[in-house]
């Protein structure tokens, strides 16, 4: 079985995406088991690209089990909006025939999340839901004019997630501390972090079968 970490950062004016790359591997490279100690000499080439974004092809480095990359936004003056469309972002595939999830909930995403600074991530466990998601955010989006599931609202809670403090108060009116202080105890991990609030409703995967009763109970519980 798979499952899909993203990760997605708003890309600001005059930074250099190049040496937000070099800082990130960084602060990857200090994950213990997310490198792969014997491809110690592969090296990471950040493609600039021919036009205005760029990335990098993280699964050289990685442990057998994960491959991953990174894409980053335009910075150039006029291209930067405050919207999905101006996000960086960093996506892995875990096989959990060789990762251990527990590892993935208790370890990797929080690290993941303090090395790219993401406004928003989320851990995918059922693909087919998340292009079924896909489908109506998009038409949402239309209807409404709105960065619907981006920069201005959650679509979907996951089982594990994380949200800025900005996307708190866009999308339930509260800060991410209330997120915490409402949740703290009532699902299995709720946690103040990077200026955001990282929740896991389970250490245990559920699979998609509990995707919507996730984000119902969740939601429920904020209301409160």
């Amino acid at each position: 079985m798979k499952i899909w970490a993203r990760f997605r950062r708003r890309a600001l004016l005059g930074e250099k995406a190049s040496e937000i790359n070099r800082s990130v591997l960084k602060e990857l490279e200090l994950i213990h088991g997310f490198y792969n100690s014997n491809n110690s000499e592969n090296v990471v080439v950040f493609n600039p690209g021919t036009g205005e974004s760029s990335s990098t092809n993280l699964t050289p480095l990685l442990s057998i089990g994960i491959s991953g990359a990174i894409s980053y936004a335009s910075r150039l003056e006029g291209a930067i909006v405050d919207k999905a469309i101006s996000d960086d972002s960093l996506r892995l595939e875990i096989d959990l025939k060789k990762i251990d999830y527990q590892w993935v909930v208790s370890e990797l995403f929080e690290a993941v999340i303090s090395a790219f600074r993401p406004y928003r991530a989320c851990v995918i466990e059922d693909l087919d839901s998340d292009l079924d998601d896909f489908d109506e955010i998009c038409r949402l989006a239309l209807e409404s004019g709105r960065d619907i599931d981006g920069r201005d609202s959650i679509f979907r809670i996951h089982q594990v997630s994380y949200y800025d403090d900005e996307l708190c108060l866009r999308e339930f009116r509260l800060s991410s501390k209330d997120i915490a202080s409402r949740l703290e105890g009532k699902i299995e991990l709720t946690k103040s972090l990077a200026n955001g609030v990282l929740l896991a409703y389970s250490r245990d995967l559920l699979g998609g079968k509990a995707v919507d009763e996730i984000d119902t109970k969740i939601r429920e519980l904020i209301a409160q």
